[in-house]
C-alpha cells in the first residue's frame, strides 16, 4: 500500500466533512448534531483551536518531534492511526505486528503521552485504509450479512481506541468521518456505536 511517508501534515483542523460520530470524553446526548450545535466542549471557550494532523509514523518517535508543532503555535493535535480493510471484503484489521509503530496500540499510547507532555490537547481520530480502493468514503458491501461482520470488526477497533482515549484523558475521540456510503447505508449502526463508546 502506498502512503506518503511524512510524519506531520499541517491542515485546517476544523472539519468540513460530515461527522457521523463526534465524541468527547464528556457526557453529550446521543442525538445527531447540526453544524450550529457542534462544539468541542460543553463549556464555552474563547481559546481558538489551532491544530495539526499527526499521521501514524512507521517507527518510534521522541518528544522532540512536537517541537515543530509548538513553533507554529498549534495547541491541538489529531492523532490518526489506521486500520485496514479491503475493497468489497467485510473486515477491519488493526493492531497487527506488521503495521507501522504508530498504528499499533503501543505507538498510539506513546504518541498521545508525548503530545500531552508537550502541552497539546489531543483528538484521537482512528481511520480505516481501504486497500484496492483508497478512499474509505466509497467503501460498501453486498448484503446485510457482510455489513454485520464488518460492523463487528469496526466496533472492536473503535472500542479499543475508546479505551485508550479514556485511559489517557484524551479530549476528543472522532469516529466515522471517512465513511460516506457506510453512514448512508447503515444509519442505525453509527448512533448505536456512539452510545457504546460513551459507556466505555
Amino acid at each position: 500500500m502506498l502512503r506518503k511517508n511524512s510524519l506531520i501534515i499541517i491542515f485546517s483542523f476544523i472539519l468540513g466533512l460530515i461527522v457521523v460520530a463526534f465524541i468527547t470524553m464528556k457526557d453529550f446526548p446521543v442525538t445527531p448534531m447540526t453544524h450550529s450545535e457542534t462544539s468541542f466542549s460543553e463549556e464555552k471557550t474563547t481559546t481558538p483551536i489551532r491544530g495539526v494532523s499527526f499521521v501514524a509514523p512507521p517507527t518510534p518517535i521522541s518528544t522532540g518531534v512536537f517541537s515543530s508543532v509548538q513553533e507554529i503555535h498549534a495547541n491541538w493535535i489529531a492523532v490518526i492511526p489506521y486500520a485496514f480493510s479491503s475493497a468489497d471484503k467485510p473486515e477491519v484489521i488493526f493492531n497487527r505486528e506488521r503495521q507501522w509503530w504508530g498504528e499499533k496500540s503501543e505507538g498510539i499510547i506513546t504518541t498521545i503521552i508525548l503530545a500531552k507532555e508537550a502541552g497539546l490537547k489531543v483528538m484521537l481520530k482512528p481511520h480505516v485504509w481501504v486497500g484496492g480502493q483508497g478512499w474509505a468514503g466509497d467503501y460498501t458491501l453486498a448484503n446485510d450479512k457482510e455489513w454485520r461482520i464488518w460492523e463487528r470488526d469496526y466496533t472492536q477497533y473503535i472500542m479499543a481506541m475508546a479505551r485508550i482515549a479514556d485511559s489517557l484523558d484524551v479530549e476528543i475521540l472522532c469516529i466515522g468521518t471517512e465513511f460516506r456510503q457506510a453512514t448512508r447505508q447503515r444509519p442505525i449502526f453509527w448512533p448505536t456505536l456512539a452510545a457504546a463508546v460513551r459507556k466505555q
